[in-house]
């Protein structure tokens, strides 16, 4: 296992240096700062990874964005934020973009979402830099299986999941934490890792919700024991101590 910490946390950058970890950078996620001067947060990245030196990963943009969009102006839009994803990594030197399926079950036929996911992969994956990995992450999904599909569909060594595991854990799930880790297993490259009550996306810190972590980290570990996972927490130390004292870390 290799762990990582996700910049949506204040103390991301100090933790990451304190226990040897890879950083998550959740600063280009959000689209607006995209048609800012991005210079200075690039360069800023750049040095703090280069002085880390741990494989780190990307988030992408993904508010309003769907590889399955209707519209061909927000699939091109679509298109175009996940390219600008890979420029910025390609700047930072990382190799892993995290991005999200899109789908909501009130506006996207599953069918659909799936075929439309599938042939806008297919055609974007050439356009990847060598070595360049995507990780396609599930939200509002019901169930583990329109991830498994689309993956099986796009069938491209660079093209694996990674599991939320508070989305999987949120009212809209129908799964068992443990189903969804069985059902990805075989494409699943990364985790994210954080509490909640079972309700909404909460992004506790371990320990402060109601998810049986011990059990479901046992059955991850089992199943993908070299698996790669970022604390999306608020504050690190205390998920970290809590990953210590259950032998995690």
């Amino acid at each position: 296992m290799y762990w990582l910490i996700s910049t949506i946390a204040e103390t991301a950058v100090e933790i990451a240096f304190a226990h040897d970890l890879g950083l998550e950078i959740a600063d280009f996620a959000v689209s607006t700062i995209l048609e800012t001067d991005l210079t200075d947060k690039i360069a800023h990245y750049r040095q703090i990874l280069a002085k880390l030196g741990r494989p780190s990963v990307l988030h992408a943009a993904y508010m309003e964005l769907s590889p399955a969009a209707v519209d061909p102006a927000l699939l091109r839009l679509t298109r175009e934020r996940y390219l600008q994803a890979c420029r910025i990594a390609g700047e930072l030197g990382i190799s892993r973009i995290v991005c999200h399926t899109g789908y909501m079950s009130q506006i996207y036929y599953r069918n659909w979402m799936i075929e439309r996911s599938i042939l806008f992969w297919r055609e974007f994956l050439p356009q990847l830099p060598e070595g360049v990995e995507i990780l396609l992450e599930n939200v509002l999904e019901e169930d583990p299986f329109l991830q498994v599909e689309i993956c099986q569909g796009v069938n491209h060594p660079r093209f694996r999941a990674c599991l939320d595991l508070g989305h999987a854990n949120s009212v809209v799930s129908e799964y068992a934490l443990q189903e969804w880790i069985s059902a990805l297993a075989p494409w699943l490259s990364h985790i994210h890792l954080h509490d909640n009550d079972g309700t909404d996306d909460l992004h506790l810190d371990l320990g402060r919700g109601t998810i049986d972590l011990v059990s479901v980290l046992d059955h991850l570990f089992a199943l993908c024991p070299e698996i790669s996972l970022t604390l999306e927490v608020p504050n690190p130390a205390v998920s970290i101590n809590w990953l210590k004292e259950k032998g995690f870390f």
